[in-house]
């Protein structure tokens, strides 16, 4: 009897331990990327998903724009257009994939740092430019059903072609139907 009831918890422990581990199943791999469809006037253009990661600055707090009502989200949006800036923040955001290759000659890179639910992770959904190209919304959904409150770290790579990139000030994300409107960080 006490054999059983060793061997079980052994098997709950198990369990637990390598059931519960998210690091690997949540990042997207760095040699591929993934085109998602973005409505400018009609026009389909795509943007690139480099790569996503759990990870975020160590001062994410201090530096996100948090909302001022409930949910008290937190976004932070950087863009660089060159490989030298690109590296550094990809390390400020503490990435620990291989660093991609990108074409900075017709694209900008948009690191977008979140905190999300470990249980139901972001995806990255529509994305819309404003008429005046001045902003881009971008669509975050998660799984549905019930969804832990545990704020864990979410960085999204994004590639964007320079034209529509050059005169965006603001990402609007909108998160279970809220809306923020984030200021693009160009330090």
């Amino acid at each position: 009897m006490k054999r059983l009831f060793l061997l079980t918890l052994t098997f709950v422990i198990f369990i637990f331990l390598f059931g519960c581990s998210s690091y690997k199943r949540d990042e997207v791999p760095t040699d591929t990327k993934e085109h998602i469809n973005i409505e400018d006037n009609n026009t389909n253009v795509d943007i690139g998903l480099v790569t996503s990661g759990k990870s975020l600055p160590l001062n994410f707090h201090e530096a996100a724009v948090q909302r001022k009502q409930v949910p008290y989200l937190r976004y932070l949006v950087k863009r660089t257009d060159d490989q030298i800036r690109y590296e550094e923040l990809w390390n400020f955001f503490r990435l620990r994939q291989q660093i991609p290759k990108v074409n900075f000659d017709e694209n900008d890179i948009f690191f977008i740092g979140l905190e999300e639910s470990g249980s139901c992770p972001d995806k990255l959904g529509d994305v819309k430019i404003t008429t005046d190209k001045q902003d881009i919304t971008i669509h975050l959904s998660s799984s549905e059903g019930p969804c832990t409150d545990d704020a864990t770290p979410r960085t999204f790579v994004i590639e964007v072609n320079k034209e529509i990139s050059a005169n965006l000030k603001n990402v609007i994300i909108v998160e279970s139907g809220v809306k923020t409107t984030v200021p693009i960080d160009d330090n």
